[in-house]
């Protein structure tokens, strides 16, 4: 019977951490998936159209205004949202109001938000797709779109750094995260350490456990080391 205790004790000082630990690896490896099936879909659309840059396509050549949340259903984003639905197959399109919170506790609040979801539960949110002449130098060859990425949808933590992160959509049609060297040297002329994860002293782009991180770089993190021992 003390054994049996020992080792009942031992299973509930340890088991917490395993499963913490394998809900962190689960959110790692949703994040990488998302992020290739994004990449490869825009890599789809440009090869559907023959062109090698996302403005070129049909999709983003017949955008007449910046398609945020506020006119993403309108006529204007109606080439974007075909486009979209040609080359993800079972996404929609809804208006919703999402909750998050950060690494360090803040709750934010959106209202009435785009959203446009995936067939396996992920679904972007707060998206903004710029026209074809919003164009930055660097690597990235110009930016076309930011949003928020839930990897596993409307289940709980709704967290920055944990199951919410940050996106980039280059004109060439790569996906790059928030707080990586790509998105810092695209937009700071050259200067990968302003808002480079391992570099900055910016919490809106670090990724750190000091109670100070908005948790919005992690996916760089996440995604250049492979695991999240955060």
């Amino acid at each position: 019977m003390i054994t049996l205790g020992i080792i009942g004790v031992v299973a509930a000082l340890t088991l917490p951490t395993l499963i913490a630990n394998y809900q962190k690896q689960v959110y790692v490896n949703q994040l990488k998936k998302s992020v290739s099936s994004l990449s490869q879909g825009f890599a789809l659309m440009m090869g559907k159209d023959g062109v090698t840059e996302l403005k070129d396509t049909e999709a983003f050549g017949g955008m007449s205004v910046v398609c945020s949340s506020s006119n993403f259903d309108s006529d204007s984003c109606k080439t974007l949202r075909e486009g979209l639905q040609n080359t993800f197959s079972g996404i929609t399109f809804t208006k919703e109001n999402i909750s998050m919170k950060s690494l360090n506790g803040v709750v934010g609040n959106l209202s009435n938000t785009c959203v446009i979801r995936f067939p396996d539960g992920s679904y972007l949110f707060q998206p903004n797709f710029y026209l074809r002449d919003h164009m930055t130098n660097g690597v990235m060859k110009g930016v076309l779109g930011v949003f928020y990425l839930d990897v596993n949808g409307s289940k709980n933590p709704n967290t920055a750094g944990r199951d919410i992160f940050y996106l980039y959509l280059g004109n060439v049609g790569g996906v790059y995260p928030h707080g990586s060297q790509v998105v810092s040297v695209a937009m700071n002329n050259g200067n990968e350490n302003t808002q480079y994860w391992r570099t900055t002293s910016d919490p809106s782009y670090d990724c750190k456990m000091d109670g100070s991180s908005y948790g919005i770089g992690c996916a760089a993190r996440v995604l250049e080391e492979g695991k999240m021992d955060y």
